[in-house]
């Protein structure tokens, strides 16, 4: 024979386990979706910068003989060749300005990501800058996708493209 306080006991406690339960799946479900999300912004991020690097060594931009930020509708750094770059270009941006930063990124339709552009010969034993756009504030704590890629200047110079997308 069962006492009345007894069932009651066992009713609150099932119902606390079943509480808890569903307490830690939904905080398992609530971090891995936050997980995911992370990882999704980050493929973003990295998707925008491949893609970024690649029109950028290969697109001469338009017009083809653009020298200067201002006269360019599109950025290209391509000589005509993919992967051969026009140093006169590349010179183009370097230590821009905030307002040639805002420029670059209108130019480069990225308007929503910041970015960190640079270029550096490479030597057999080192590297030195070439040219670099950075914006005025540059973020440490946001995640970034950083691509880098190899080109030739047109004068033979090996370059390394280093471009930053957060």
């Amino acid at each position: 024979m069962k006492v009345k306080s007894q069932t009651s006991l066992e009713f609150v406690v099932s119902v606390g386990v079943i509480l808890g339960l569903l307490s830690f799946v939904t905080i398992a479900m609530t971090r891995s979706v936050n997980l995911l999300q992370d990882s999704l912004q980050f493929q973003h991020k990295r998707a925008i910068a491949w893609q970024l690097s690649e029109l950028l060594i290969s697109y001469p931009g338009y017009p083809a003989n653009w020298s200067e930020l201002e006269d360019a509708k599109v950025i290209g750094f391509s000589a005509g060749e993919p992967r051969v770059l026009k140093a006169s270009k590349v010179q183009a941006i370097n230590a821009c300005s905030s307002r040639e930063y805002e420029l670059l990124l209108e130019k480069l339709g990225v308007k929503r990501n910041s970015l960190i552009l640079k270029f550096e010969v490479v030597n057999e034993s080192s590297t030195s800058l070439f040219a670099a756009c950075y914006p005025p504030v540059v973020s440490k704590l946001a995640s970034r996708a950083k691509v880098t890629r190899l080109a030739l200047l047109d004068d033979g110079r090996i370059v390394k493209l280093e471009l930053i997308v957060y």
